[in-house]
C-alpha cells in the first residue's frame, strides 16, 4: 500500500486531515509535508500514492510547484483543497490536468469519498456509502443554479459619468444583469446567457450593468455563497437611485417583472 501525501502549510490543518484520513481509511500510510520542496522529494522517491495539496491561492509558485508534481510522478493523482469560488479554482485545476478538488470547509465525509475515488484500491474506506452520498449531492449541484438577487445601479441624471459608458440601466428598464471583472458578482458568460434565456421565457426585458474598473463598487452576497456551496449563478438587480440612502428611487415595473422572473424561475 502507498503513501497518502499531506501538503499543507497550516500544522493544524495538516493534523486535521492526517485524523479524519487515519479514522477513515482502513489501511494507509499518512505523511505529512509542510514545504514544497519535501512534497516533490517524497514524490521522487516513488513511494506516494495519492497527493492532497492545500493551495491557498493559484499563484505561479504553487502552480509551478503542481506542474512539477505532474511530472515527477504522472501516475499520482492530486486532490487540491482551496478556498475561493468554483470558477476561479476549476479552471486552473483542469488546466494543470490534476484529478479533482475539494472547496473548504469541506465535510470529513467529502474528502474520504474524493480520496476513495481517486486511490486505485477502491476498497481503502470500509463503507462507500458517504462516497455515494456525495456522488448524489455534487448531482444536486451540477444541477441546481443561484439567483443572487440585489438592487442595482441606475444612471443617474445628476451624474451620468459614473456610469459606465456601455452598460446604463435605467429605472423600469427591466431587471439588470450585473457583472464584475474581480467577481464581486458571480455573473459569468454562460450563467449571464442562462439567465436571459430565464427573462425571455418569463417576458421580462434585462438590462446590464457592469462595475467600472476604475472606480469601487460594492457586492452581494452571491460570491460569498458560491465560496460555501460551489454552485453556477448570477447577480441581478433592480435599478434605482441614490443606493443606500433616505431618498432611494426604483420604478414600479421593475418590481413587477421580478416578481413574474422569479415565479418562471421557482415553476421551473
Amino acid at each position: 500500500m502507498g503513501q497518502i501525501l499531506v501538503l499543507n502549510e497550516n500544522q493544524l490543518e495538516r493534523e486535521i486531515t492526517r485524523s479524519i484520513l487515519s479514522e477513515g481509511l482502513e489501511s494507509a500510510e499518512i505523511v505529512l509535508a509542510s514545504e514544497e520542496e519535501s512534497a516533490i522529494k517524497l514524490l521522487r522517491e516513488g513511494d506516494v500514492d495519492l497527493l492532497i495539496a492545500d493551495v491557498p491561492r493559484f499563484d505561479l509558485r504553487r502552480c509551478d510547484m503542481l506542474a512539477q508534481a505532474r511530472q515527477m510522478s504522472p501516475d499520482t493523482p492530486i486532490l487540491v483543497t482551496s478556498v475561493g469560488v468554483r470558477s476561479d479554482i476549476a479552471p486552473h485545476v483542469w488546466r494543470l490536468g490534476l484529478q479533482d478538488y475539494l472547496l473548504k470547509p469541506c465535510r470529513p465525509a467529502w474528502l474520504l469519498a474524493a480520496v476513495q475515488a481517486l486511490k486505485r484500491d477502491s476498497s481503502l474506506i470500509s463503507d462507500d456509502r458517504e462516497q455515494q452520498r456525495r456522488e448524489r449531492y455534487l448531482k444536486l449541484l451540477a444541477g441546481s443554479f443561484l439567483l443572487s438577487a440585489d438592487n442595482a445601479h441606475a444612471v443617474h441624471p445628476n451624474h451620468p459619468e459614473k456610469a459606465d459608458p456601455t452598460n446604463r440601466p435605467y429605472l423600469n428598464g427591466g431587471i439588470v444583469i450585473k457583472y464584475h471583472g474581480g467577481q464581486k458578482y458571480i455573473t459569468d458568460g454562460v450563467t449571464a446567457a442562462r439567465l436571459k434565456a430565464l427573462c425571455r421565457r418569463a417576458g421580462v426585458p434585462f438590462q446590464t450593468y457592469a462595475n467600472r474598473s476604475d472606480l469601487a463598487g460594492g457586492s452581494t452576497l452571491g460570491n460569498i455563497s458560491a465560496a460555501h456551496v460551489s454552485v453556477p449563478g448570477a447577480d441581478l438587480g433592480l435599478p434605482q437611485l441614490a443606493m443606500h440612502s433616505a431618498v432611494e428611487t426604483a420604478g414600479v415595473r421593475d418590481t413587477l417583472c421580478a416578481v413574474e422572473l422569479l415565479r418562471t424561475f421557482y415553476g421551473e
